[in-house]
């Protein structure tokens, strides 16, 4: 999902989202890179929102 997908679904700011995705807090990928839109999976956001940093098996 893109940032302002997982920012409606946490209830939040998409602020709150990018923050967490530079950081690494939120495990996400960013296509082309610096500038390239964020992609989060559902279940990294759910860890995230639930405290866990644990990485998901691809």
């Amino acid at each position: 999902m893109t940032v302002p997908e997982a920012a409606k679904y946490a209830r939040c700011g998409t602020k709150r989202i990018y923050d967490a995705c530079r950081t690494g807090d939120l495990i996400a990928t960013q296509e082309k890179a610096p500038h390239g839109t964020w992609r989060i999976h559902v279940d990294d956001l759910d860890n995230y929102l639930g405290g866990s940093k644990t990485r998901r098996k691809s």
